[in-house]
């Protein structure tokens, strides 16, 4: 199945930004055990495992992201909402415009392929856009492919991006 040609498309993580906050998502609630009071009695509680504090912000996803103000701001929140899609479309990109086939190693050597975000408008960013055309991009098959496999990847670009661009 060959998925819309937004997958392969050209989306960079801002270095500003860290992953979400966990908030207190390793929390677990108290198992209900019975607990030995100072008089020797014994007292049940349960806790519900939920918090008060920065936890109240409503989830991220999709329909948060398209709601932001700008282009920058809506990517940078479908990167947070997909993470793992977009680790699959970076790792397959990475790979294929810096190693197999490498077509963009020598302009990516100081950018993507030493791990670092590319600069707007310069060769490496045009060499990768090229490399993601689609039918004469030497990346696009790849990653396409890739994403196609990914269910988060595909929700990425299929679902989450599209609004950002008109922004």
């Amino acid at each position: 199945m060959l998925i819309s040609a937004g997958c392969a498309t050209a989306v960079t993580q801002s270095t500003d930004d860290g992953p979400p906050p966990s908030g207190d998502a390793g929390a677990k609630p108290d198992s209900g055990t019975p607990k030995k009071t100072p008089d020797g009695g014994t007292q049940t509680t349960q806790d519900s495992g939920s918090t008060t504090g920065d936890d109240a912000a409503p989830p991220l996803d999709d329909s948060t992201c398209a709601a932001t103000s700008t282009k920058a701001d809506c990517e940078q929140c479908c990167l947070k909402v997909h993470p793992t899609g977009y680790d699959t479309y970076r790792q397959t990109l990475d790979s294929c415009v810096c190693t197999s086939p490498g077509d963009c190693a020598a302009d990516c050597a100081t950018e993507v392929c030493a791990n670092q975000p590319t600069t707007t408008g310069d060769a490496c960013e045009s060499c990768i856009t090229a490399s993601l055309t689609q039918g004469t991009g030497s990346c696009y098959d790849a990653v396409n492919a890739a994403c196609g496999a990914d269910v988060d990847c595909t929700a990425l670009f299929s679902t989450c991006i599209p609004p950002c661009e008109s922004k």
